[in-house]
């Protein structure tokens, strides 16, 4: 990433589409925090379709909406079908293993509880 950073108070802030917030950053130039978004145009829009925006600003609205899940489990392997179908028998011939989610906050409270 390497583009400008959106930060136009201005803008409005009425939804048109869904974006992801994908991760963070702090530019050291311009010593603006901002959010790291993927935009649902493709990769020939912005920044290999992703754009920065500033954060803790609401810019465009983008954090008056947000909306987010935790899973309850999730696939850590996943045995596809064959070209042949060996592999597709309907959910009793699937082989996957599933592994049960754990929230990352939960190990961090407990790790500052601990060094009170």
């Amino acid at each position: 990433m390497g583009g400008t950073i959106f930060s136009d108070e201005e803008a409005p802030t009425l939804h048109n589409h869904v974006v992801s917030i994908v991760g963070f950053g702090h530019d050291e130039e311009t010593n603006k925090d901002y959010w790291i978004v993927r935009n649902s145009w493709g990769q020939y829009w912005a920044e290999e379709g992703f754009f920065r925006i500033e954060l803790g600003k609401n810019i465009l609205g983008i954090e008056a909406a947000v909306a987010w899940a935790i899973p309850g489990s999730y696939t850590i392997k996943n045995v596809p079908c064959t070209e042949q179908g060996t592999l597709c028998k309907g959910k009793e011939g699937m082989k996957t293993i599933q592994q049960e989610f754990v929230d990352p906050s939960v190990y961090l409270a407990q790790a500052a509880v601990a060094q009170e």
